[in-house]
């Protein structure tokens, strides 16, 4: 309600897609939106323990609104993670990222983060990676602040072989979020790709000194020391 009638107060030009969604927009129940924001923070660490952790939050927000689009996303992430560190097998992990990316999508067609999950199940489960990317390129569309989206799509990119195209996104995940030690994680696989091996080495120890348990962060410094020849190391 207040930003539609800032929206009427400026006499800004408002596309019929956000009328839409501002007309549209439901109420939250706090306390599921808060157990939201906690499984979110967890999720984001990677670990075995915090995927759990992060799990137990998103079931207590769904517990309090089951039709909250955000929680079904934020379970979709989790599966999604537990997969891609080999935590639960692809064939269980799988399918329960995409249910739960899919319900979110239902609740909520405008949610980026739901389109950014629905992505990543595709390009990592289905390796369907032609299917993937209008998914990516959605969520950057109705969030192009989203920190997490530009980071993994990014990585997407470097993954399909296209490293231009990739930095741009990862650096812009930096730019929105330089405390986030994924984003700095998700750029060092980037700049390894691109055989900028010092620079990766950079950003990697700068997510581990943010988080020193993160595995993806863990993983990148890993490869960049081996392909640099410093198998000790």
């Amino acid at each position: 309600e207040v930003a539609q009638a800032i929206a009427e107060e400026v006499q800004v030009a408002v596309t019929p897609e956000e009328a839409g969604r501002l007309a549209g927009a439901r109420t939250v129940n706090p306390d599921a939106h808060d157990f939201y924001l906690k499984g979110s923070y967890h999720w984001k660490k990677q670990t075995p323990e915090d995927l759990d952790t992060a799990q137990r939050y998103f079931e207590l927000a769904l517990e309090k609104d089951p039709s909250y689009a955000a929680a079904h996303e934020g379970l979709a992430w989790v599966w999604a993670v537990r997969q891609q560190l080999a935590i639960t097998p692809p064939n269980e992990a799988g399918p329960k990222a995409k249910e739960a990316a899919l319900q979110a999508i239902e609740l909520d067609a405008g949610s980026a983060g739901a389109h950014a999950a629905l992505a990543l199940a595709r390009t990592m489960t289905d390796w369907d990676w032609v299917g993937a990317e209008p998914e990516w390129q959605r969520a950057l569309e109705l969030d192009p602040n989203s920190a997490d989206a530009q980071a993994f799509f990014g990585y997407f990119l470097a993954i399909t072989g296209r490293i231009d195209e990739a930095i741009p996104y990862s650096e812009r995940a930096i730019e929105l979020d330089p405390f986030n030690a994924l984003s700095h994680a998700f750029y060092a696989q980037v700049l390894h790709y691109d055989r900028r091996y010092d620079d990766a080495i950079a950003a990697a120890r700068t997510a581990l000194a943010m988080q020193p348990s993160m595995p993806v962060a863990r993983l990148a410094l890993q490869w960049v020391l081996f392909s640099k020849g410093m198998r000790d190391e």
